[in-house]
């Protein structure tokens, strides 16, 4: 039999998400990001840029805060 551990809501959406890094690829398809601040998503097809704005709340978020879906 197999224990499984309990784990937080925090740690369990830490394993599903991830943040953007400097060696985050986009690939031919693109990738769909998450803005931190209001959780909306819309795709992105490069990573060349160091803050983007979001298109639904209109902030400037820093590329190490974006979060990408697993």
């Amino acid at each position: 039999m197999v224990e499984c551990m309990p784990i937080g809501k925090k740690h369990f959406m830490e394993r599903l998400m991830k943040t953007v890094n400097r060696y985050t690829r986009a690939g031919q398809n693109g990738k769909v990001i998450t803005c931190p601040k209001c959780s909306n998503s819309f795709p992105i097809f490069h990573f060349s840029w160091s803050s983007i704005v979001c298109i639904h709340c209109k902030e400037s978020v820093e590329k190490e805060k974006w979060i990408i879906a697993e």
